[in-house]
């Protein structure tokens, strides 16, 4: 799935993944969910000093953090 919401499926495994999520509402709520993460991360706050000298507890605790808020609308 992540691979899929990463665009790095190719051909035939692409083609699969979009037929199975056309009829699977579990696959396609897991991926929505996944899509959520992945923009939800890319809204947290660069850490100061540059995500290159933040440490990996530092991103961890922002991102629990986020999970706890509602979801945006």
């Amino acid at each position: 799935m992540s691979e899929f919401l990463d665009e790095e499926l190719v051909g035939g495994a692409h083609t699969r993944m979009e037929r199975h999520l056309g009829g699977c509402p579990e696959c396609e709520r897991l991926l929505a969910g996944l899509r959520a993460v992945v923009q939800g991360l890319g809204r947290l706050p660069a850490p100061a000093g540059g995500a290159a000298g933040a440490d990996a507890a530092r991103i961890a605790a922002l991102v629990r953090g986020r999970l706890d808020e509602p979801p945006a609308s």
